[in-house]
């Protein structure tokens, strides 16, 4: 940049005949100079329609030939002019295709969204209150809220879309720690067995049934459960909330089902259209608004809306809902006829499932030997009797699907069809009063088979 320095007219060098500073005539030539390298942008900023003769680095030009006016820039090596944006935009306000590209980078790389609402990797605006989407923070704060409340028995545990889940964290136990009388197993329970070998420090098991927010399963509290949904799409909402997530099944079944057999507890549920068909004045509230035992409408009650009777320990920490309310997919073994296919560790793909050369025979007899014809009947769970030639099959025996002494006083009916294909649920639903329970279990059904009565749980686990 010129020195200025050189246009100031000099006032005091002493001149002859007592003069002092400079001619008139000098003076305003300096003055004359100055204008001409103000008009080139000497200053830094030059205003005109027409481009400076003489710029130079970073040199700014408010390009006056357009409408509106704009900013321009002349780049580090004076070679060429960088448009800045119109004299008129605000920043900030303008779309980021015009804005200056500094500010366009700054949106793109924070991801600064558009509206409201809360999507991948971006943040959102806030409201007109001032406040972001409720879905957009990690709720650190309230995780550790229900951790701390509920003595790290219940965790918060964000999904891949962002979603909270509330679960029931099952610690890694033994059979001897469960000190089930006269359980003839040892070792490690079978949920927190990895297929590498290794174990799992804990399950956490959803503590309601999955609903359905915006086509997500999440298990949270005051919703109507997620039903009318098939066996293969219940298993793809929840293997879609991330790693290790899955269905809710056999493994977590039998976890929970020796936990009540070691307390000596079965939980009770919504078995007679919203409330306890065994404690009347227990209830819940109805997700069709009708009052409880009204034997109209469809009597599913809200998530968590029971009391601690419903929950898995009789604690109010507890899974919620195990009984009753609604059949819930017994994920990781089904029937093919007769015969019992079953997962050999929780998580296995359902194509590795082994057949164990078991059968459910006529007359409710577990058998070696396949159904001469297909038969479709029930019978208490715990009455089931045995073939004279059975062997008894240890997984199952853990899983609770082959009852023995130590597990018959688990309550429910096992009903059950030979024919073909068939898909376990559990628990029984809000009709089915002393046929419910931990242990009830409706083998009838196809995949594709998709009723208002039957939902599902999702799982964690490592």
């Amino acid at each position: 940049m010129t020195d200025l320095s050189l246009y100031k007219v000099d006032l005091d060098t002493a001149q002859p005949n007592g003069r002092k500073g400079e001619s008139p005539r000098s003076a305003f030539s300096k003055y004359n100079d100055l204008v001409e390298q103000i008009e080139n942008g000497v200053t830094g900023q030059y205003v005109g329609v027409n481009e400076p003769a003489a710029p130079f680095a970073f040199l700014e030009w408010i390009d006056s030939s357009t409408s509106p006016a704009l900013i321009k820039r002349r780049n580090a090596s004076n070679t060429a002019w960088n448009v800045i944006g119109s004299i008129d935009q605000k920043i900030g306000t303008a779309a980021g295709a015009s804005l200056p590209s500094g500010v366009t980078e700054l949106k793109n790389t924070v991801g600064i969204e558009t509206t409201q609402t809360a999507s991948a990797s971006k943040i959102p605006q806030a409201n007109a209150s001032g406040k972001l989407a409720d879905d957009w923070l990690a709720k650190t704060a309230m995780a550790d809220a229900v951790a701390l409340v509920s003595g790290g028995r219940n965790i918060l545990r964000k999904d891949s879309f962002g979603n909270a889940q509330l679960v029931c964290r099952i610690p890694l136990c033994t059979y001897e720690d469960l000190n089930v009388p006269n359980c003839p197993f040892t070792g490690v329970v079978d949920a927190f067995r990895r297929q590498d070998g290794t174990l799992r420090p804990y399950v956490d098991i959803c503590v309601h049934e999955a609903s359905n927010s915006g086509g997500k399963a999440v298990s949270q509290a005051g919703l109507d459960p997620w039903t009318s949904i098939n066996t293969d799409t219940s298993r793809s909402r929840c293997e879609e909330l991330g790693d290790s997530w899955h269905m809710a099944g056999a493994y977590e079944r039998a976890l929970l089902g020796w936990i009540m057999l070691s307390k000596n507890f079965q939980p009770r549920g919504n078995t007679e259209y919203g409330r306890a068909y065994d404690a009347v004045n227990e209830f819940g509230m109805r997700q069709d608004g009708l009052v409880p035992n009204d034997r109209a409408g469809t009597a599913r009650v809200l998530t968590g809306s029971g009391p601690d009777t419903w929950r898995h320990d009789g604690g109010p920490f507890g899974v919620s809902n195990w009984v009753g309310n609604v059949w819930e997919r017994d994920e990781g073994w089904k029937m093919v006829n007769g015969q019992f296919y079953v997962s050999e560790y929780l998580g296995q793909p359902e194509a590795e499932w082994i057949a164990t050369g078991r059968y459910i025979n006529s007359g409710h007899v577990f058998s070696m030997t396949a159904p001469p014809a297909a038969v479709a009947s029930n019978q208490v769970w715990g009455s089931l009797t045995k073939s004279s030639d059975y062997e008894g099959h240890e997984l199952l025996q853990r899983l609770l699907i082959e009852p023995i002494d130590c597990t018959k006083s688990l309550k429910g009916r096992f009903y059950y069809n030979t024919d073909g294909e068939r898909f376990p649920i559990r628990g029984g639903h809000w009709s089915y009063a002393s046929n419910a329970g931990p242990a009830a279990l409706y083998c009838n059904g196809p995949r594709s088979d998709a009723y208002s009565y039957v939902g599902f749980r999702p799982s964690f686990a490592s």
